[in-house]
């Protein structure tokens, strides 16, 4: 993505990831995507989903603090890619907000996009659509409450203009084969995406996800004759994810000025779900 921008000479725009939370690799993901000496290789901020406070939780019994600890440090802006545990005998009553946007967590977490915006099959939704019309939900109140009633944090958070990248991991308790770059790919390098002539990459990993071994399809130039196949496996369950298969979904938030590293502002209005596995983040801080 990065390379790509440069090499068609666009706006300079930070490109990100979002993590599913998988406890056995939070750490050495993050290094992973954050590690090396070519910063085109390197992710320029980093969101986890995470839906462990439920209820009226605490930073301590939800595992927050934890989290703070193992982020403490890394060298770019890390901020809540969904949150919102539904696994509440009603709606949810975002008490995690006080803690979120509180010097707690502001030192390592910039904020955060509650998951999800319209309601769906998950029942994760904030808001009803039917149609045109548009209704809010009890969730939608009670997070505005909690919004409504908490602060944004004092002082600077920490903040570091040190931005050192992080080791590259050893000893991962998976592996992943990482293909080469298409060939066909280098021609858009060159010439850029013609929408007129329908080339471009077809690639299907929606739901593959839930199986420990998975191909990615990849159709090269808007034929299938010139489609080419890599697979990727990892062991156990770790390749599942706790998100929602659904085609779509949106958060709406706002982030706090401060992470650990580098902290321009974050104001982000609506996020948008591309696939159950990936999103690759791009232009929230533009």
């Amino acid at each position: 993505m990065k390379k790509y921008i440069k090499a068609r000479n666009y706006r300079s725009i930070p490109v990100g990831y979002s993590a599913a939370d998988v406890s056995q690799v939070r750490g050495e993901l993050a290094d992973y995507l954050n590690c090396g000496n070519d910063s085109d290789a390197r992710i320029d901020m980093l969101g986890v989903n995470d839906y462990s406070w439920c209820g009226q939780s605490s930073f301590t019994v939800s595992g927050y603090k934890e989290k703070v600890a193992l982020y403490d440090g890394f060298s770019v802006p890390i901020f809540l890619s969904e949150f919102g545990c539904n696994e509440v005998a009603s709606s949810r009553p975002f008490t995690e907000i006080g803690s979120i946007y509180s010097t707690q967590m502001s030192g390592v977490f910039s904020g955060g996009l509650v998951y999800e915006y319209s309601e769906e099959g998950s029942k994760y939704g904030l808001v009803k659509i039917d149609g045109d019309s548009v209704s809010t939900l009890t969730d939608f109140d009670n997070l505005k409450k909690e919004y409504a009633s908490t602060s944004d944090p004092t002082g600077d958070a920490g903040y570091t203009e040190d931005n050192d990248f992080s080791e590259c991991p050893t000893g991962w308790n998976f592996s992943i084969t990482v293909p080469d770059t298409p060939k066909a790919a280098e021609d858009f390098f060159k010439n850029g995406v013609d929408a007129d002539a329908a080339n471009g990459f077809d690639a299907d990993t929606q739901g593959s996800c839930d199986d420990d071994s998975y191909e990615v399809s990849t159709t090269v130039g808007g034929s299938s004759s010139n489609s080419s196949k890599t697979s990727a496996t990892a062991s156990g369950s770790s390749a599942k994810t706790a998100l929602s298969s659904s085609g779509s979904a949106s958060a709406s938030a706002s982030a706090s000025s401060s992470s650990k590293g580098i902290a321009p502002q974050i104001d982000v209005v609506k996020y948008s779900w591309t696939t159950a596995f990936l999103v690759i983040a791009a232009g929230f801080f533009m």
